[in-house]
């Protein structure tokens, strides 16, 4: 989240590959992706975006659009709650099919004291 955060405000992001980085932005593009305990990689590209203020307008301008381009906080939200909704419904239909059509909507359930009744 933080890394999406950051490209809202038009800055270029440095993060390792264990980020989730790859599936949020393009290296090079919108930021770079550098190795896992690399922080002479971290040093490289912040030198790089310090000592190169088009590279730093360009890779801005790209983060912008990019967050444009996902939608926002509302379109990811609803992405996920759609993609929960599913998750949910396959679940169910697996439900369904491992209980067979006999015993789908029934249960054994134990009480506190273990007594045995049906739901």
């Amino acid at each position: 989240m933080v890394m999406a955060e950051a490209m809202a405000c038009g800055c270029p992001v440095i993060a390792s590959t264990n980020t989730g980085a790859v599936d949020l932005f393009t290296h090079g593009q919108e930021g770079f992706i550098v190795p896992i305990r690399d922080p002479r990689a971290i040093a490289d590209y912040l030198t790089l975006l310090a000592d190169d203020p088009s590279l730093r307008a360009r890779m801005s301008a790209a983060s912008l659009e990019r967050v444009r381009h996902l939608g926002g906080w509302t379109a990811y939200g609803d992405a996920y709650v759609a993609f929960l909704s599913e998750m949910r419904a396959s679940r169910s239909t697996a439900s369904q099919a491992a209980l067979g059509d006999q015993s789908w909507g029934r249960r054994e359930n134990v009480g506190a004291a273990g007594t045995r009744f049906d739901s």
